[in-house]
């Protein structure tokens, strides 16, 4: 009875700090350039994340993924996620994400010709705008916190001086 649901509820309180716990350290360690220890600290943060809650972070630990350097698994990762998002604004803003993400990983490759490096990332960010686009048609952008957080958040920085760009920001 109520001593059940008190031990079911101080057990769901765990793993609900638990996760919150990785996510921070994923966080941290992504920031400090420590890929692999926060790639593992996002599974952990998905092991314990309910199956309905998980896009957010299997999108978080995409752009970690192509931050890593591997930006060809990321954008192949992503590309499946949106398959199953479907392509929402949501779903096509946070997988152009990974793409703006993976276009600056990929100009600083150092496993590919530097012609490559260039074909590589002007295709992730192309791919990313084309999906800012489909966003902005689905309507995604119409509330201003949706175009605030475009001006702001970091993992578009490697579009920011493209006149591509800053056309999309200007329609905004």
């Amino acid at each position: 009875g109520e001593r059940e649901n008190e031990k079911l509820f101080a057990a769901e309180e765990a793993r609900k700090r638990l996760q919150l716990g990785h996510e921070k350290r994923a966080w941290a360690l992504a920031d400090g350039g420590e890929y692999v220890e926060a790639l593992n600290a996002w599974d952990a943060v998905l092991a314990l994340t309910e199956e309905n809650q998980r896009n957010r972070y299997r999108v978080y630990r995409l752009n970690t993924l192509a931050r890593s350097g591997e930006h060809l698994q990321a954008t192949r990762e992503a590309e499946a996620l949106l398959a199953v998002l479907g392509t929402t604004g949501s779903g096509a803003f946070e997988v152009g994400g990974v793409h703006a993400v993976a276009a600056v990983a990929a100009r600083q490759a150092a496993n590919v010709t530097e012609s490559e490096r260039g074909r590589l990332a002007e295709q992730y960010a192309l791919r990313a705008l084309a999906l800012l686009q489909v966003a902005e048609k689905q309507g995604w952008f119409k509330q201003s916190a949706k175009v605030k957080r475009l001006n702001q958040d970091r993992t578009f920085d490697g579009l920011r001086e493209r006149a591509d760009f800053k056309a999309l920001l200007k329609r905004l």
